[in-house]
């Protein structure tokens, strides 16, 4: 009454081992058969640059088969016989892949699937993966360890035929049970899951072709823009992917992944290093073209669009060529002032203009003599150029006069960091020069040598300080500012003689004043009694409790 099959086959059935060209008709036999039979396959796609499938996996109701498609790849044909007839539904779950392989590899063509993908969506479930079914329904936890595992070994490990039998023995009941529940909602979303389904069929397996916008395709999976040279490096690098897996029948994965490819385009690194730097870990074949990679790069990085005649896109007023940028590289303005971008270039100099290149003995034509030209050429060949129709004739005077400043422009601009050094170096030799030349060097002054002139010019409270003017140079006005004479608050009086602790001694404090030892205490008499005594007893004198060294100490470090 449910309207499912009584007979669920959870039970283990028989399992047959397709590998061998004789057992093709009697597969084909069971297979006409059944009404339903489920279909999978297992891929390898990572070291091949197309893939190609390495095992089928066909279940009817009672009976499961596995077929070796790398050993039997080109005797499969007669299974068209089955899966092209419409009476005989073909179960599948993402369905679509598996299409493309079928016509790719073995040749075989779907007609009257039924896409347990497509179910799953239409009822709205949850999740829309085969192992999410499974668990459903049949209560079955899928081991998907496998599922990228590398099924081009041979002999196949038992875990790994469990596993391929799995996603196709219980595929039958899944279907009978989304079928019921569809059902249950109208049969137009039945009718709706066949027609997506056959439209899955209709597909047909094309051979990727390369084409100049086929990195778009990477791109628009970003959301950060990239500026041009950053573009024409992820385009570069596409190509040179493709041709790279193409040649070495290698996926476009292991040469080099989407994520270490945008990586190179965002950074653009400059030596061969950064572009190992950016693969975490290096592929193999990066290693092995790494230079091919950095000349690639080199390329990107000194790419301007405004000279790429198929770069239609590319806004003037954003990138504008430099001063005498006539080649595809970087502009003679930009070498000399990186920091200036085009856009900063295009506000501050709105004509540019182009000279040809050509040395210092360059002789300018003016209106007349190329006009003769031009009649004598119509003359001998009676074609004259196109380009000289669209020559626009100037003064003379005004070419060279705009040649001059152009070439002074350059030679100021190459010129200006030496400039900045040498007046660099010509500020501190001054800085110094003054320098020695504000040292003063003082004269002391004696009563005697004095002369009325400085006499009259001395104030009663101050004191002259005399500069020692330098040798052999010519002082100006400025310098004997500088020079003039300063004041102190107190007035020198002759001269001053520096105090010295080797005149002050125990035996001039003697020689002043006659210091007898004590009768008692001394140290001459008293022994090791009086080697204890301080020397401040022994110049101590009889009418004070100081003597007198220790007040002139006192008077010195108040002062």
């Amino acid at each position: 009454s449910s309207g499912i099959n009584a007979e669920w086959p959870l039970r283990p059935g028989p399992l047959t081992i397709i590998d061998q060209a004789d057992q093709i008709p009697g597969l084909i036999s069971k297979l006409e058969q059944a009404r339903e039979i489920a279909v999978d396959l297992e891929a390898h796609s990572y070291r091949s640059y197309l893939g190609f499938t390495c095992l089928m996996q066909l279940s009817t109701r009672t009976e499961d088969f596995i077929v070796d498609t790398l050993t039997l790849r080109t005797d499969l044909l007669p299974l068209n016989k089955v899966f092209t007839d419409p009476t005989i539904l073909k179960v599948l779950h993402g369905g679509i892949n598996d299409i493309m392989w079928l016509q790719r590899d073995l040749g075989l063509y779907i007609v009257n699937m039924f896409d347990t993908y497509h179910a799953s969506k239409q009822l709205g479930l949850p999740r829309c993966s085969l192992s999410y079914l499974l668990h459903r329904y049949c209560d079955v936890t899928a081991d998907k360890q496998y599922q990228l595992a590398d099924w081009r070994i041979r002999p196949l490990p038992d875990v790994m035929i469990k596993y391929a039998r799995e996603d196709t023995h219980y595929l039958l009941y899944v279907y009978d049970c989304l079928r019921y529940e569809l059902l249950n909602q109208g049969e137009h979303t039945l009718v709706s899951v066949y027609r997506n389904s056959n439209l899955d069929c209709q597909q047909t397996f094309r051979k990727p072709v390369f084409t100049d916008d086929s990195y778009m395709d990477v791109y628009k999976k970003i959301r950060i823009p990239l500026k041009p040279q950053q573009k024409e490096c992820l385009k570069l690098i596409y190509k040179w992917r493709d041709q790279t897996a193409r040649s070495e029948d290698e996926s476009t994965a292991f040469v080099l992944p989407n994520h270490m490819m945008l990586k190179i385009a965002e950074l653009l690194p400059g030596d061969q290093e950064g572009i190992l730097g950016c693969c975490n870990p290096p592929p193999p074949l990066v290693r092995l073209h790494v230079q091919e990679l950095h000349l690639i790069v080199e390329k990107a990085r000194h790419y301007n669009p405004l000279l790429d005649p198929a770069n239609t896109s590319v806004n003037e007023e954003e990138y504008t060529p430099g001063f005498m940028d006539t080649t595809h590289q970087t502009s003679v303005e930009s070498i000399f002032s990186p920091k200036q971008t085009p856009a900063r270039r295009m506000k501050e100099r709105k004509e540019i203009f182009y000279v040809p290149k050509s040395g210092p003995d360059l002789k300018i034509k003016d209106k007349s003599a190329i006009e003769e030209d031009c009649a004598s050429v119509a003359s001998e060949t009676g074609t004259i150029s196109e380009s000289v129709s669209s020559l626009q004739f100037f003064d003379t005077a005004s070419i060279k006069s705009d040649i001059s400043s152009a070439v002074k422009s350059v030679t100021d601009s190459m010129s200006a960091p030496f400039r900045m050094f040498m007046n660099k170096i010509a500020q501190l030799r001054d800085e110094e020069k003054k320098k020695e030349e504000e040292v003063p060097v003082q004269v002391p002054i004696q009563e005697n040598n004095r002369s009325e002139s400085v006499e009259d010019k001395i104030d009663d409270d101050s004191s002259v300080i005399i500069f020692k003017a330098p040798s052999k140079r010519p002082q100006s006005e400025e310098n004997n500012e500088l020079k003039a004479t300063t004041k102190r608050r107190k007035k020198t009086v002759g001269e001053i003689k520096p105090f010295s602790y080797e005149e002050i001694t125990m035996s001039t404090l003697a020689a002043q004043e006659e210091v007898k030892p004590r009768e008692e205490g001394d140290m001459l008499n008293k022994g090791e009694e009086g080697r204890s005594t301080s020397i401040r007893q022994r110049t101590s004198i009889k009418s004070g409790n100081k003597s007198n060294f220790q007040k002139f100490l006192k008077n010195k470090f108040k002062r």
